[in-house]
């Protein structure tokens, strides 16, 4: 039982390290794709910081 909960763990492990870094170029461009009502909170907020605020100019700074 041990052996299967660990065997399963590690498997998420390494599917959820499949994808782009948040915040990267290519993860931008994935969650642009993607359906606004499809983003978790948190994709939607790492989305906001890193893929729309970092694309402002504030003039004068």
């Amino acid at each position: 039982m041990y052996l299967r909960t660990l065997v399963l763990a590690a498997t998420a492990m390494m599917l959820c390290a499949c994808g782009p870094e948040v915040g990267s170029e290519e993860w931008c461009k994935d969650m642009t794709k993607k359906k606004q009502q499809d983003l978790s909170m948190e994709e939607g907020q790492a989305f906001m910081k890193h893929c729309v605020m970092n694309k402002i100019e504030v003039p004068g700074m």
